[in-house]
């Protein structure tokens, strides 16, 4: 069964988190290798919600070393 990983992202300024999403478009590929989705949702000027699809617990938990 896959297993979604979901988290909330707020920053004070709206520069911050478009320089956060290009770091994560660019590395996450290879920071989490075993993911089969990795997507961002902007949800407001500052905010976004990333969410981390992967194939099973294991591949999910050994994404957090």
């Amino acid at each position: 069964m896959s297993v979604a990983r979901i988290n909330m992202l707020e920053f004070e300024i709206q520069d911050d988190l478009s320089k956060r999403a290009e770091l994560y478009e660019k590395d996450a590929p290879t920071l989490f290798p075993t993911a089969e989705i990795l997507l961002t949702i902007k949800t407001g000027p500052t905010t976004a919600m990333s969410v981390s699809i992967y194939p099973d617990q294991q591949s999910a938990e050994e994404s957090l070393i």
